[in-house]
């Protein structure tokens, strides 16, 4: 427990003030974003508290879990009907993993591009330079929204198979 899995799961929760008055202590922690765990791997996590002067506690015992997920879906095509000028995406269940209860199809034109249904924000450089005085004169710096892309979903009924 000496490493974290990630920078996204090393936290500190400090206190929540709302015109500042302090509110009640955060006692709970949700992932960022879906795709964080892997299935079937066994994860541990522990807590500890910290007083207002900055002093730690000791460590909780150490609590485990394991993420049950569905498999990527298997034999994946997409093909041109030419009848119709469009194009059909179709797949099959992962055999292995839990079952699914839906899919969602996300799409961009950016390679590696995040699965985001509300839209996500990244942040932009100032583009290729060649000398320093170039510096945020060629495009602008900093984050840009980006669009949602999911693209549909796919919700199994109880008779599919």
């Amino acid at each position: 427990m000496r490493i974290p899995l990630s920078p996204t799961f090393d936290r500190v929760l400090l206190p929540q003030y709302v015109n500042g008055c302090p509110q009640p202590a955060v006692t709970e922690w949700a992932l960022p974003y879906p795709g964080l765990l892997s299935h079937d791997t066994d994860y541990y996590w522990r807590v500890r508290a910290r007083n207002d002067q900055g002093t730690w506690g000791p460590w909780s015992e150490t609590w485990r879990f394991r993420c049950r997920t569905p498999h990527p879906p298997v034999e994946l095509e997409f093909k041109e009907n030419k009848a119709t000028g469009t194009y059909v995406l179709t797949w099959k269940p992962n055999p292995t993993g839990a079952r699914p209860v839906r899919y969602r199809v996300y799409g961009s034109d950016e390679m590696g591009f995040p699965a985001s249904a509300g839209g996500y924000e990244r942040d932009i450089g100032s583009g290729f330079i060649t000398r320093i005085e170039e510096m945020n004169k060629t495009t602008p710096c900093g984050v840009v929204k980006v669009d949602p892309n999911l693209a549909a979903e796919a919700i199994i009924s109880a008779f599919d198979t």
